[in-house]
Parts: structure tokens; sequence; C-alpha cells
């Protein structure tokens, strides 16, 4: 395979099935040949029985069982590990961001960049999105900047694909292994001297977090905090 599509899952029963035939229709339709992998984090609804059903149907769809429950970072890391292909793309299960950036993601890793990150807040994006997540979104990059100086404006929108050659090796330097996992890829991805592409996409919002706003900024907060000690 040329390529990876890894899907993270918790407790998505009632989307997995839509995600995966949108998808798979859209891989069909651009004559694009990719692997997909769902990689499942211990739910405790029907996600992963879905999915093996999904599997008998196509022969590109892969699963990963991981016993790491919510663990959003280290199901994607097993997925990355699992994988063969050279290029590797994540994106959230509910697919906010438009297929389309799936084939112009894969344009920039082949230009020679380390890392594409698909941008909320590029000039290019266009987004329908809850005003107070923006608002927490753009003071969150602003903390980072701050801190380690990286001008990076999106750090946790669900959409982005790397080599997985240039990858492999931080994968174990990076300890926060749940939502913040995004960011401190980012963030030693960049000190590492790796070329990073943040590109403008178009994202909507289709359902309300489950995510506790005010908790998790300050978890985010501290692990920042804790990151830049160490690098």
């Amino acid at each position: 395979m040329k390529f990876t599509l890894i899907i993270p899952t918790y407790n998505e029963e009632k989307i997995i099935k839509k995600s995966i035939l949108k998808l798979e229709n859209f891989l069909e339709k651009n004559k694009i040949n990719a692997e997909i992998i769902i990689s499942e984090g211990s739910s405790i609804d029907n996600t992963l029985k879905i999915s093996k059903t999904l599997k008998k149907r196509y022969a590109n769809l892969e699963i990963i069982e991981n016993n790491n429950r919510s663990k959003k970072g280290k199901s994607i890391e097993e997925a990355i590990k699992k994988s063969k292909s050279k290029f590797i793309i994540f994106m959230d299960a509910d697919l906010s961001v438009n297929l389309d950036n799936i084939p112009k993601t894969i344009n920039y890793l082949e230009q020679n960049y380390d890392f594409a990150i698909g941008s909320r807040f590029d000039k290019a994006s266009k987004v329908k999105r809850n005003f107070t997540r923006v608002f927490l979104s753009s003071v969150y990059s602003y903390i980072i900047r701050g801190l380690f100086g990286l001008k990076i404006k999106d750090y946790q929108c669900g959409f982005k694909g790397f080599n997985r050659k240039k990858i492999m090796p931080l994968l174990d330097k990076i300890k926060n292994k749940g939502f913040f996992w995004d960011t401190e890829l980012i963030i030693r991805a960049k000190a590492q001297g790796l070329k990073i592409k943040e590109f403008g996409v178009q994202w909507e919002e289709t359902r309300k977090s489950n995510l506790n706003i005010i908790a998790t900024s300050l978890s985010f907060l501290k692990a920042l905090i804790l990151l830049r000690l160490r690098i």
C-alpha cells in the first residue's frame, strides 16, 4: 500500500459504519489505493462488533484491538507501528475534515514534507465550528508560541499526515498518550527539524464533543508546562 488511513475509535457505534462507507466510497470513486486501519480503544459499546462486520466487506480494512481505553494517542501509535506504508494519515472517526484533503495531504508528503497538518485557522480554511472552541484553540496556539516559539496555528485538528519513517523515532519520546498526543508530536517533530506543512482544510463540527472544555484546557496547560521542562 502506498499509504495508510488511521481512524482511532472509542465508543463510535453511532457513526463508524457511516464513516467507513463514506471513506471507502471516496477511495473507490477517486481510484485511490489505501489501507484503512481502525485502531479500537477498548470501546464499551458495539464499535468493535460493527468494525469487524465491515472488515468482512472490505479487503483493505484492518482492525487493531487495543487495551488502552480512550487513549487516542496510544491507539494511533499502535496503528503507525502496524502499518508498512510510506505515508500515513490519521483522522477523527466523524470525518469532520472534508475527504478531498486526503489527496492534497499525500501530494504535500510527496513534495518531501515530513509532516502535513490540517488547519482550521489557515486563510484557506472553511470552518463551521462552535465559537467557544475556536476562541480556546486560538489561545492555545498563542500559549504554545510563547512557550516553544512555534508558528503552527492549529495543533488539535483531527487530520494529519506524515512520512512514517520520520515519525517513528519520535513515538517512544512522547509521554502523553491521550488527546494531548497531537500537540506533543508536533512540538517534538519541530524540535527534531522535520519539515512541516500546515494547510487549510474544510472542517465542519458534526457532533457535540463529550470532553469537558474547562477540564481539558487545564490538563493541556499542565501538559504543556511539563513538556516545556523536558525539551
